[in-house]
């Protein structure tokens, strides 16, 4: 049995309705499609969080959704140590939609571990093949953000490690990026 509302649309009991249809109209206008594209090239520039509520086009569910901010950030954790000499490809699937800009690891587990490959989806991070230094992710590292994909929801963020020392070693990074809710486009 499909629910009925008892009022019509335009009643003024059928608040539901008028938000719903409210809503659809939104999505549908050419101009709140514009502002979306319009407010990416804002967030690309870090300015989300400033100016937002001064564009009166966009529905009041997408301000709050970009106020709350636009950093992200989760672990990648081996959960056992990786024998020494031995690669390991870890993989994570962030439940945000998302651009990952750097990884963050500790002066320790940078100087126990090479990287081999760091893919953002089935994209790779890496310009080339071969075995880069961690240290260049150590917390105190000046490198510049990388460039990656939108990552949608459901896709894998993976970094693949070879232990250079001489015993089994735990490996632990974080990943920061910037969030992008899903209407930016």
């Amino acid at each position: 049995m499909s629910y009925r509302n008892p009022y019509g649309p335009g009643h003024e009991l059928d608040s539901m309705g008028q938000r719903y249809a409210a809503a659809l109209g939104a999505l549908r206008n050419p101009a709140i499609r514009g502002a979306n594209a319009q407010i990416a090239a804002l967030a690309n520039a870090d300015l989300v969080k400033d100016g937002l509520f001064q564009a009166a086009a966009l529905p009041s569910y997408e301000k709050v959704e970009l106020a709350r901010g636009n950093d992200l950030m989760y672990g990648i954790d081996s959960t056992t140590t990786i024998a020494a000499g031995a690669t390991a490809t870890l993989t994570v699937t962030p439940q945000k939609r998302h651009v990952p800009q750097r990884i963050v690891m500790s002066a320790v587990v940078a100087g126990n571990f090479v990287c081999t490959d760091i893919r953002a989806g089935v994209e790779p991070i890496l310009a080339t093949v071969g075995a880069i230094s961690c240290a260049v992710f150590i917390q105190d590292a000046t490198t510049p953000p990388f460039r990656a994909v939108v990552m949608e929801v459901g896709m894998d963020f993976s970094i693949t490690v070879s232990n250079v020392t001489g015993a089994a070693e735990r490996f632990t990074c974080t990943v920061i990026g910037k969030y992008l809710p899903s209407f930016l486009g």
